[in-house]
């Protein structure tokens, strides 16, 4: 059960991190959150860390500390339509790629009545 809330919570956070991936290009978006943004991005990609991943669990926990402070500090930079515009594209993007989590399992068409 915990596992699962941890899941959609990973779920959320991804979906607004994409939203702010998505929004560096949006002309309404501050450029403080646009730089963080782009910072967290290089941080990720760079082989350079704070503390290295050599170290277990502070090499990974550094990373994952370094991400969320930087994006949440991007996200509270960002004009709430602006997310909100980005939320929305994200969403129909997964949606468009996984559908809809409310529909219902279709029946294969091969079953027998």
């Amino acid at each position: 059960m915990a596992r699962l809330r941890l899941f959609r919570v990973a779920a959320l956070l991804g979906r607004d991190a994409l939203a702010l991936v998505s929004s560096i290009r949006d002309r309404r978006q501050s450029w403080a959150a646009r730089a963080a943004v782009i910072g967290v991005l290089a941080y990720v990609v760079s082989p350079l860390d704070l503390i290295p991943d050599v170290l277990m669990i502070f090499g990974i926990l550094d990373d994952i500390a370094v991400v969320s402070f930087g994006l949440r500090w991007a996200e509270r930079r960002t004009p709430p339509e602006v997310l909100d515009d980005h939320r929305g594209r994200v969403n129909r993007l997964f949606d468009r790629w996984f559908g809809r989590p409310s529909e219902p399992a279709r029946e294969p068409r091969w079953t027998r009545n």
